[in-house]
């Protein structure tokens, strides 16, 4: 039977200075950060997890860094971006229909029955307040 290796204890130094990344991390209420593991070894700190962006990589780096204790960091995050949001009538018709405004919406039936050629004779549509 071979033997069983399991990693050593972590010191009270090395748990404190990851708690205080952490806290450091938190201060900054970016979401993403909350889902960030942390790890401390006499110094040395990883992060790990994904960010929305470059920016998030970066702002979580340079803060880490500033951390009392903070001899060297490994970014071991992952940025995965997301899409950008559409602007437009592209926004309009990828927002939930209960969310958009009345008058949005009198805009959206007059420009899809102008685009099908379908106009309602004049009157047929009251705009709303």
């Amino acid at each position: 039977m071979e033997p069983t290796f399991y990693p050593a204890p972590k010191s009270a130094a090395n748990l404190n200075l990851q708690r205080r990344v952490l806290l450091t991390l938190g201060q900054l209420h970016v979401p993403s950060f909350r889902f960030l593991r942390v790890e401390a070894a006499d110094g040395i700190v990883t992060l790990s997890g994904r960010v929305g962006s470059y920016y998030e990589r970066q702002l979580a780096q340079s803060r880490a860094r500033r951390v009392p204790g903070v001899i060297r960091l490994v970014d071991a995050l992952t940025v995965i971006e997301r899409p950008s949001r559409p602007s437009g009538l592209a926004s309009l018709l990828t927002r939930p229909a209960a969310s958009r405004p009345r008058r949005m919406l009198d805009d959206l039936v007059l420009a899809a029955a102008a685009a099908s050629g379908d106009l309602p004779e004049a009157g047929a549509i009251r705009r709303s307040a």
